[in-house]
């Protein structure tokens, strides 16, 4: 539920158009200045200004909600005037040209292709909850990655997808095609985002993400966090259901199926109340056993991650699953701790092939904010560098750790449902963790009805 907190009113009217000093005069020169920002962590991509597109709110937008952004290039004029391309610009404005001819706002370019899971991605849409999806704009928030993919049938980066907002008096998006480490590369930068209807001194979250073009599709991608302050006193951020999806082609007949992770699932042998929806592209099978069904589960093996299920709150009436077609899965719930979904998602929209790699599955989104026992500014996944996560594709495979050239920690595995993962802490304070990541290999379309939240 969004939470209803608002705004001080010194915030909202102070919001307006940011007339701070920047040290450099963007190239595009625009009425319109951006807030000053300076990362802390070592992990930021700091371009040069004068290379940067910025967000530029329409001034009667002291903040923006759930809101999808396009672009505009230059040339081209939006609102009343006060939007000058080349810009970012919320979705809905109304944009002309230098005729005065309507103009359809476009969506965010890379400026070169990659090779996604086998199919060739140029760009997307970015959206004011710390996303950028490839196939469809969706501000879907609070959602774990696989429930975002399948539901909404897009491919995406996801840095938080919390509750958040653009406060026009503090935040910048920002994108630029530019060069890092001699490579064309994307980058997309949300910073000083606050949660929803909060000001900005109760938290904010900055994140980029970096897409690194290496050449025939093949890239690397950097997902990097320099702040994660946001306060969760009220446990609304994050999606609070822990998420276990299960294959259901690979059911064997008896009660016991696998699922792709078994974090947050409780190691002891009691009965755990569940929900089961269904996940199907086919739509030929009897998923009705199913589809938006009340069980129970125990878990079976932790380290076959397996659960068993049962129709009765004493565990003894086994429900026994039958093999399904390829392209049949269960998506069963329970209650868990808020969850921050971090890592990207893939949708075939031809086969319903979906690939998803989501770094802290099921995990309390507290243990991940600036103190947290894990703090996303720390955390470094397949790279030293404090605060960033580093993966990748070579061929449309998700590229393995010596293909990105990582000695100290295991890259993720191309295929499975899940594989337990040695992470690299850079700061020497820090010690060695194990952390969950998951692979999905799955065809699906979301049968049953009911969008939680976004578009």
């Amino acid at each position: 539920m969004k939470k209803k907190l608002a705004f001080a009113l010194a915030t909202v009217t102070a919001a307006g158009i940011a007339t701070a000093t920047i040290a450099a005069t963007p190239a595009f020169a625009v009425p319109f200045a951006p807030h000053p920002f300076t990362s802390v962590g070592v992990s930021w991509v700091n371009v040069p200004v004068a290379d940067r597109i910025y967000l530029q709110p329409d001034s009667g937008s002291p903040y923006y909600d759930d809101t999808i952004f396009k672009e505009i290039p230059a040339g081209i004029t939006c609102g009343a005037g006060e939007i000058v391309g080349p810009a970012l610009v919320a979705n809905g404005v109304s944009c002309v040209d230098g005729s005065s001819a309507p103009f359809t706002p476009t969506k965010i370019d890379f400026g070169f292709g990659i090779n996604f899971y086998g199919q060739t991605v140029t760009g997307g849409w970015a959206n004011s909850n710390a996303s950028f999806t490839f196939d469809r704009p969706t501000t879907n928030y609070d959602d774990s990655i696989p429930y975002m993919t399948g539901n909404r049938t897009t491919s995406g980066l996801y840095l938080g997808a919390i509750d958040l907002d653009y406060l026009a008096s503090d935040s910048n998006l920002w994108i630029a095609r530019t060069t890092v480490e001699g490579h064309s590369a994307f980058v997309v930068t949300w910073e000083n985002f606050p949660g929803h209807a909060q000001p900005a001194s109760d938290g904010l979250q900055s994140v980029q993400a970096v897409i690194i073009d290496l050449g025939g599709g093949d890239f690397n991608a950097y997902l990097n966090t320099d702040e994660f302050s946001i306060v969760d006193t009220v446990g609304d951020y994050g999606y609070n259901h822990a998420n276990y999806l299960s294959a259901l082609a690979d059911a064997s007949g008896t009660n016991v199926i696998t699922v792709h992770t078994v974090e947050g699932f409780p190691l002891s042998p009691v009965c755990q109340s569940m929900r089961s929806s269904v996940f199907s592209k086919l739509g030929t099978s009897d998923l009705t056993a199913l589809d938006g069904t009340s069980l129970y589960a125990k878990l079976a093996d932790a380290s076959a991650k397996t659960l068993s299920l049962y129709s009765d709150s004493g565990c003894t009436t086994p429900i026994n699953v039958t093999a399904k077609d390829v392209g049949d899965y269960a998506l069963l719930s329970m209650s868990g701790d808020d969850a921050t979904p971090f890592g990207w998602g893939y949708y075939d929209n031809t086969t319903g092939y979906m690939g998803v790699v989501e770094l802290f599955p099921n995990q309390d989104f507290r243990s991940l904010v600036n103190g947290g026992a894990n703090p996303l500014i720390n955390f470094s996944y397949n790279t030293t560098v404090r605060g960033r996560v580093l993966i990748g594709m070579r061929g449309g495979h998700v590229a393995t750790a010596e293909q990105l050239g990582v000695t100290s920690s295991t890259a993720l595995p191309e295929t499975g449902l899940d594989s337990s993962q040695t992470i690299t802490m850079a700061s020497v304070s820090v010690l060695v963790m194990i952390l969950g990541g998951s692979i999905l290999a799955i065809r699906l379309r979301r049968r049953s009805s009911g969008l939680r939240r976004g578009m």
